[in-house]
């Protein structure tokens, strides 16, 4: 029941997010993409992580129902105290990673950061969703994986590995090209996978509106309910992206587009599997991989 409620905020803010006054749209963006912060933070530290005014959250929490701050946060510090005991022998082996000499602590924050993440895309996002996805990719007449700047790294992943088992799939951008040239020619019966995480490409998102005026299905991996691809996308996959350091983490979204593409091999049947086979013969054919033979050979 508790849960339930917490979902109920977190669709609602995302459903009026547009709608709010700026500096309620910063706190209940701040509640959305730190719901378990809400359940922990006392008003005043909560206030200055949003950059509102504590007075701004008690008039978000009247707005969505609740007459005092603490009633808002209720739900949230409800459900992490149903998840405390499954995460109270992580945080002792987390404070021992961060005991040690010199770059032990960051070692440490590094780790927390990643394990945090990985935790809330498993537990947030909802597994028949993903399935669903899996299923359009593979029975689009043309899929694409769309990424730009830092996200294009993780697109190119995707993109060489699920080749293999989707023939059907494509990378836009390619190398010397924008997105735009890739996605020319989509249409109704084709699926878009985007990826985008703050600072947000402008490039992807216009690519992604393009898309969506000519029928395509439109999938997104984003880290925020409330980023510019949410509005735009069904499914929506939230991966946070959270790090100490000055450049987001890729950690959790790497983590979901594998989930998604054993999906895709899960649902593939015998004939996916004949395809990947028949690209591992053909690299298998043409030697592309060093093995044993080529040690022998050296000492030759």
């Amino acid at each position: 029941m508790i849960d339930a409620e917490r979902r109920d905020i977190i669709a609602r803010l995302q459903r009026e997010l547009p709608e709010l006054r700026p500096a309620l749209r910063r706190a209940a963006k701040f509640i959305l993409d730190h719901p378990n912060e809400i359940g922990l933070l006392p008003i005043r530290d909560a206030a200055a992580q949003a950059r509102v005014s504590p007075n701004t959250l008690v008039r978000l929490g009247q707005w969505l129902g609740y007459p005092t701050y603490d009633h808002l946060r209720q739900p949230f510090r409800e459900a992490l105290k149903q998840g405390v005991h499954a995460i109270s022998s992580q945080a002792r082996w987390l404070q021992q990673l961060g005991q040690g000499e010199g770059f032990a602590p960051l070692y440490a924050q590094m780790a927390s950061a990643s394990v945090s993440n990985l935790r809330r895309t498993f537990s947030e996002n909802d597994p028949r969703k993903l399935e669903q996805a899996a299923l359009e990719l593979a029975q689009a007449r043309q899929a694409y994986v769309l990424g730009s700047r830092s996200s294009y790294s993780l697109a190119h992943y995707f993109f060489y590995v699920g080749r293999m088992a989707m023939p059907n799939l494509n990378l836009a951008p390619r190398h010397v090209s924008a997105p735009f040239d890739d996605l020319a020619l989509v249409g109704d019966r084709d699926v878009v996978l985007a990826l985008s995480y703050a600072p947000y490409a402008k490039d992807t998102l216009q690519a992604c509106e393009y898309a969506k005026s000519r029928g395509a299905r439109l999938i997104a991996i984003t880290d925020s309910v409330a980023a510019p691809l949410a509005y735009l996308a069904d499914p929506v996959f939230v991966v946070p992206t959270q790090s100490p350091q000055y450049f987001a983490s890729a950690v959790a979204i790497m983590a979901l587009l594998e989930t998604l593409l054993a999906f895709v091999v899960a649902q593939g049947g015998q004939d996916t599997l004949d395809t990947i086979a028949t690209f591992e013969k053909v690299r298998e054919e043409m030697a592309v991989y060093w093995n044993e033979a080529e040690r022998s050979r050296g000492r030759n």
